[in-house]
């Protein structure tokens, strides 16, 4: 994998990345999901139709919402670069080095902040999610598969997790659990109709205004499905995958 900045970069899954989420959607082959969303970005989407072409009746909604953080001018740039403490970000960028952000509003030229992404964070909860939690009791065990990217999809957790209203543990120790995520990895988070109950006590908990849902963190970066995967030799595990040469629905009819 380069190690450069990749986020709105479109790049498409390599040939190891197509088999890891044919894996993917084979182990999630008798979940009933509801509904699929995915990101715009090739890598994503493509992981999204895998998972449809093993349950076709399934809606597959595309959204930019769920896009990776976008970093500017400094895509495809190393990020490897150190910081020069003598020299000033925009110095930096100048020089043609783009070394890592920890500020919340700290952009590359033409990129998005980590605040930024939080905004997207939210706006795709408030208007894909949540009108399904709302309708919850109207239809039970609804599965909602999200296919997006790193960095999203650890502010989407958090943001979640905040929502819950009852941390377990500090924001930090949960952004180090769902960092490094690998390829395929999935993470799982449940949100249910709060019962009265529930509201009330979530109304002491600090301040923090009662919501009608609570949510909780299941499982994190979970990648069974690919533990037996082979990378093949000679440098063709790293080429572009080509949907030309296979139909990705001939996977699962070999596996019925």
């Amino acid at each position: 994998m380069k190690e450069v900045w990749a986020g709105w970069k479109d790049s498409p899954l390599t040939n190891h990345g197509m088999i890891q989420a044919q894996a993917l959607a084979l182990s999630f082959a008798t979940t009933p999901f509801t509904a699929i969303y995915t990101s715009d970005l090739k890598r994503a989407h493509t992981t999204a139709k895998a998972l449809q072409a093993a349950q076709a009746q399934v809606p597959l909604h595309i959204t930019d919402l769920l896009r990776e953080q976008s970093f500017g001018v400094a895509e495809g740039s190393s990020y490897k670069a150190k910081r020069d403490k003598d020299l000033t970000l925009k110095q930096h960028f100048s020089r043609g080095l783009f070394p890592v952000l920890y500020g919340n509003h700290d952009r590359f030229p033409g990129g998005e902040s980590k605040e930024d992404l939080r905004v997207r964070a939210r706006q795709f909860f408030g208007d894909m999610i949540l009108p399904f939690v709302r309708g919850e009791r109207e239809k039970e065990n609804i599965h909602i598969a999200v296919v997006s990217h790193g960095l999203f999809i650890q502010e989407i957790a958090v943001l979640l997790w905040k929502l819950g209203g009852s941390p377990i543990c500090q924001e930090s120790e949960l952004r180090q659990n769902i960092r490094g995520m690998r390829n395929t990895a999935w993470t799982r988070i449940e949100i249910s109709t709060a019962k009265v109950s529930e509201v009330g006590a979530n109304a002491t908990n600090g301040g923090v205004p009662p919501t009608p849902y609570t949510m909780k963190l299941v499982q994190v970066n979970c990648h069974t499905h690919i533990h037996s995967l082979i990378r093949q030799k000679g440098g063709i595990s790293r080429l572009p995958y080509d949907p030309a040469q296979k139909d990705i629905r001939s996977f699962f009819s070999k596996n019925k």
